[in-house]
């Protein structure tokens, strides 16, 4: 047998090896691939449920946050309709021409009031903390169950009257009187006092209140008892006797100051509750940023290590085909050189054991 044909069955055994070699290669690749990832993949999936643990916490304030704000333009509506009542009880005290109209103010004062109360008792989305209720509105601010509150109060304006036989006067803007009910609100009797020309305000000393229904008619009645005022406390202009004395315009006065005062307390107090919504969210923000950045270190972390074991097991194969070579160069150099013995047996025997 000839020597070339020795290296062509030595090369074959060797391409065999190479094969070997390189699903040996693959398979340890597969293999520390799987370690370095999922050393990990653990840290990414855990980092990846708070993020969504921490998006759901923004997107709750954020829920809030819009709320709060809508209350507030509420409120701030509420105030300038209170500016309003101001500058028509002023108006009703400049005469004009040497007379003073005030049928036309008071009906103004009245419609302004009606749509404040309205603002305050009426809201699109739940709950309405300018309400009657005073319900208080909680949101989370983190994941670990703190949470935060704005609590309502209520900045209409209601009344009722108790009167000395115990029974109760209600208030009806809409058909703009107060009715006496044997039994609120399911007994209501036929006296009823009307805002215009129905209802005299006779006299009032803190609470206890003495008023007259029917006053211009031929069976007047007059009534005594305890005003209750709810909200704000502005009164409809009945009690400010129409706006038509400086007594009356000064207490109507008085009242709008102090409900105005309250109202720019509440708008202030939203205002705080608006920047503490921005507050807990921008934080929210950071926090989903700060763990997405969280995520891409350590994807890119798995990548260097994924990268890292291919290069080491790239260098370890390399290193194997260079010996393999080299041992294929010598036996062909040996075999070159030990040409004219190779029919020689121990020759043969010889360049095998030295390869």
């Amino acid at each position: 047998m000839s020597v070339l044909s020795n290296i062509t069955r030595g090369d074959w055994t060797s391409a065999t090896l190479f094969s070997r070699m390189l699903e040996a290669q693959q398979r340890q690749a597969e293999v520390k691939t799987q370690v370095a990832s999922g050393r990990y993949q653990s840290k990414i999936n855990s980092t990846k449920r708070e993020v969504g643990k921490w998006r759901t916490v923004k997107d709750d304030i954020a829920t809030t946050s819009s709320q709060i704000h809508g209350n507030l333009g509420r409120i701030k509506s509420i105030a300038s309709r209170i500016e309003n009542m101001i500058l028509t009880v002023n108006k009703a005290g400049q005469p004009t021409e040497g007379t003073t109209n005030t049928d036309g103010y008071s009906a103004t004062f009245d419609s302004y009031l009606k749509g404040l109360a309205k603002e305050a008792d009426f809201s699109s989305k739940p709950p309405n903390l300018l309400g009657k209720f005073e319900p208080s509105l909680t949101y989370k601010t983190g994941l670990h169950g703190t949470t935060a509150s704005v609590q309502g109060a209520y900045v209409g304006s209601d009344y009722y009257i108790i009167d000395s036989d115990g029974k109760r006067w209600a208030l009806n803007r809409e058909a703009k009187h107060i009715k006496r009910y044997d039994d609120y609100p399911n007994d209501p009797t036929n006296k009823v006092g009307g805002f215009k020309d129905g209802l005299r305000l006779d006299s009032i000393t803190g609470d206890n209140i003495d008023f007259t229904i029917a006053p211009n008619t031929a069976t007047p009645e007059s009534f005594s008892g305890t005003l209750h005022r709810l909200g704000i406390g502005i009164m409809d202009s009945w009690y400010y006797d129409g706006l038509s004395t400086d007594a009356a315009r000064d207490r109507a006065t008085t009242d709008l100051k102090a409900a105005q005062q309250a109202v720019n307390l509440e708008a202030t107090r939203y205002e705080i509750a608006a920047r503490m919504a921005k507050f807990y969210e921008d934080r929210a923000t950071a926090e989903i940023k700060g763990l997405r950045e969280e995520v891409n270190d350590n994807l890119l972390n798995q990548a260097r290590d994924v990268k890292k074991a291919h290069d080491e097991l790239s260098r370890q194969f390399q290193a194997a085909n260079n010996n393999i070579a080299h041992a294929l160069a010598m036996k062909n150099k040996y075999a070159t050189m030990l040409s004219p013995l190779v029919n020689d047996k121990f020759t043969k025997i010889l360049i095998d054991v030295i390869v």
